[in-house]
C-alpha cells in the first residue's frame, strides 16, 4: 500500500479514498471525483518543496560560479630573481623575446625548453635554457645580422598552417623610422637560427603631426590559428600586432590586423595604448610591450617613462584587446622601487639606469617543472650605471581580490548544503511517496 506522512484528519480521507478506489471499476480514462482529488491530495506536498530544493541547487550552482569568476579575477605580483641578471653576454643584450614549448620545438631547431632572440644594436642574437635562468649564448645570427632590433618572434608548433615555417618575426629595420617607409621588417625560419623571406611590411603614416608617423617595430604579435579573418575587429584576424607609433618626440602602441603576418591593415586613427596624463609617469612614452590573452582578460606589460621609454615597466587590462585599463599602481615599483617614480633598480645595480622591455610568457600549466613554477614569468633589460645592457628575471604570482571570500570553501559549502537538502527532502518525502 502506498502511504504519505499526512496530518490526521488528512490521513483518514486518504483511507476513506483509497478504499472507494479499491472498490471503483470506473475505466481509467474517466477517473470518479474522488480519485482526481486522491491524485490531487496526494502531490500536494510534492510541488512546493520540490521547488525548494531546485532553489538549492541554483543557489548552489550561483555561489560555485560566483567563486569560478573570482578565482579568475586577480593581479600579478612579482617577485625579482636574486642573482639577476641571468643573461650578460659580451654584446649589448636587450629587447629579449621569448618562446616556450614543453616538447623542445619539436625538433624544429635545437632542442631547449625555453628560447631568447634579443637585439645586440642593429643585428639579432639567440640563446637557449632549460629553465628561463641559466643560458648557453648561440651568438647573433647571421641571416638577421643587418639593420635588425627590437625582435618579436612567433613559434607555432603547426607550421602556420602547414605551411613548413614555425618561427617568424618582426623586428625594427634600423635604417628606416617614418613613413612612408615600412620600418617594420619581417622574416621566416624552420629552425629559429636561418632567415628567409626578409621583407619590409609595415611602417608610420609619414605624415608630419601624427602620433604614428614612424615606428621603431612591433611591440607584440598574436597569432590565432582560428581567426575568422572577417570583420572590423583586429583581434579576429590571423595576425594582431601590437606596434609602436612615434610622432618623433613621443611613443604609443597601437594595433594592426593582418591574414598573413605580411599584409597589414592599421586599426583606428588612435592609440589603443595612449601615453599618460603630462605628470604621469608615462605621459610621453610606452613601448615596448608583452601582450597575452590569460584567464579571459588581455594581459599587457609595457615600458614607459617621461621623455624616454626605459623609465619602468607598467601594467594594464583589457575585455577586448583594443580598450585599456592602465594600473593605478605604475610603475611597478616591485621591478624596480628606485629613482623617479620608482621606475628603476637601486644603486649600482644592474637596472639602476635602464629598467624596460618585458617580455613575458604565460603557462597555465606552470611551466610543467621545467624551471621555477609559476604562470607567469617575465625577462627585461637593464642598464648599469656602467652601460652594461642585460637582461634580468622575474616570476610573477598570482594575487586575488581581497574580497573575504575563500573560493575553495565556498565550494565546498555548496557541496555541503546540496547534500544537505537532499538528505532533508528525503527525510520528509519531498520529492514523492515511499513505497
Amino acid at each position: 500500500m502506498i502511504t504519505y506522512k499526512l496530518s490526521k484528519k488528512k490521513d483518514l480521507k486518504l483511507r476513506f479514498l483509497l478504499g472507494q478506489a479499491k472498490k471503483s471499476k470506473s475505466r481509467i480514462d474517466q477517473p470518479p471525483n474522488y480519485i482526481v482529488e486522491l491524485e490531487t491530495l496526494t502531490t500536494m506536498r510534492v510541488r512546493p518543496l520540490f521547488y525548494l530544493f531546485a532553489i538549492c541547487v541554483f543557489l548552489s550552482l550561483i555561489i560555485c560560479s560566483t567563486a569560478f569568476a573570482a578565482s579568475h579575477l586577480y593581479t600579478i605580483g612579482w617577485q625579482d630573481y636574486q642573482s639577476n641578471p641571468v643573461f650578460d653576454p659580451a654584446t649589448r643584450a636587450y629587447y629579449p623575446t621569448l618562446a616556450y614549448d614543453d616538447s623542445k620545438f619539436s625538433s624544429h631547431g635545437t632542442a631547449y625548453y625555453y628560447k631568447m632572440w634579443y637585439s645586440t644594436g642593429s643585428k639579432i642574437g639567440l640563446a637557449y635554457s632549460d629553465n628561463g635562468k641559466s643560458w648557453t649564448e648561440v651568438g647573433e645570427l647571421p641571416t638577421l645580422s643587418t639593420n635588425a632590433s627590437h625582435p618579436w618572434i612567433v613559434y607555432d608548433a603547426g607550421g602556420f598552417g602547414g605551411s613548413g615555417v614555425f618561427y617568424k618575426i618582426w623586428y625594427w629595420d634600423t635604417s628606416k623610422i617614418y613613413g612612408p617607409a615600412k620600418s617594420i621588417a619581417y622574416a621566416e625560419s624552420t629552425d629559429g637560427v636561418s632567415w628567409t623571406n626578409k621583407q619590409n611590411v609595415f611602417g608610420g603614416t609619414g605624415v608630419g603631426g601624427d602620433w604614428n608617423r614612424g615606428s621603431y617595430g612591433p611591440a607584440t604579435v598574436l597569432y590565432n590559428s582560428l581567426a575568422s579573418n572577417s570583420g572590423t575587429d583586429p583581434l579576429d584576424y590571423s595576425y594582431a600586432m601590437y606596434y609602436d607609433g612615434t610622432s618623433g618626440g613621443t611613443e604609443e602602441i597601437g594595433l594592426a590586423s593582418s591574414t598573413d603576418g605580411i599584409s597589414w591593415t592599421r586599426y583606428g586613427t588612435d592609440p589603443v595604448l595612449p601615453n599618460g596624463d603630462p605628470l604621469d609617469w608615462d605621459s610621453t612614452h610606452n613601448y615596448p610591450a608583452t601582450v597575452i590573452l590569460a584567464d579571459g582578460k588581455y594581459r599587457m606589460w609595457f615600458s614607459g617613462g617621461a621623455g624616454a621609454s626605459n623609465r619602468g615597466i607598467g601594467y594594464a587590462e583589457s575585455d577586448d584587446g583594443i580598450s585599456w585599463t592602465k594600473s593605478t599602481n605604475n610603475p611597478i615599483v616591485a621591478l624596480g622601487g628606485y629613482g623617479a617614480f620608482g621606475g628603476f633598480g637601486p644603486p649600482g645595480s644592474w637596472n639602476e639606469v635602464r629598467n624596460y622591455t618585458p617580455a613575458v610568457l604565460y603557462d597555465p600549466a606552470q611551466f610543467n617543472g621545467h624551471g621555477d613554477p609559476y604562470y607567469y614569468k617575465m625577462w627585461r633589460t637593464g642598464r648599469s650605471a656602467g652601460s652594461n645592457y642585460t637582461v634580468g628575471y622575474s616570476v610573477g604570482y598570482l594575487i586575488f581580490p581581497a574580497t573575504g571570500l575563500n573560493t575553495g570553501a565556498i565550494m565546498i559549502f555548496s557541496l555541503v548544503a546540496l547534500i544537505v537538502g537532499l538528505a532533508v527532502t528525503r527525510k520528509f518525502k519531498f520529492f514523492s511517496a515511499s513505497r
